[in-house]
């Protein structure tokens, strides 16, 4: 039987705070991607709440720590934490599912034009031999 405590205390150790030393030389922690609370993901994709809030709501020692930075150096690190974290997430994914096996019952599609440079004969365009001196401009029908 699946045992959401046990799962969790596995994640725990899996998934570990993302650590970064402030602008004061404390250690801080943002908390792994994987372990935020799902509902609070879930708002955060529907708009409900922004990246200031969850940042604020997760790690609140840690987003104080933040505010005090300046810009070029918050985005650097959130960027360094979500790269990580991300990281993980992709690996996680692998291991959530089984490699695909290739389709070798699958056909190749069959061509539907020729390449041009095969072509030979007079254009199919239906221009005059003359061609056209439009203007290039494309004028409004009244």
């Amino acid at each position: 039987m699946f045992d959401a405590r046990t799962a969790a205390t596995a994640a725990a150790a899996k998934y570990k705070p993302w650590p970064f030393v402030g602008l004061d030389g404390e250690t801080y922690e943002l908390p792994h991607m994987l372990m935020v609370d799902a509902g609070l993901q879930r708002q955060v994709q529907a708009g409900e709440i922004n990246q200031d809030q969850f940042l604020e709501t997760v790690a609140p020692k840690a987003w104080a720590a933040i505010q005090v930075m300046p810009v070029g150096v918050q985005l650097e690190l959130i960027r360094a934490w979500q790269a990580e974290a991300m990281e993980v997430v992709d690996e996680a994914g692998k291991e959530l599912l089984p490699p695909s096996e290739p389709n070798r019952s699958a056909r190749r599609s069959k061509p539907t034009s020729r390449p041009a440079a095969g072509t030979s004969g007079p254009s199919r365009s239906g221009k005059s031999p003359g061609g056209s001196k439009s203007s290039g401009t494309i004028r409004a029908a009244s």
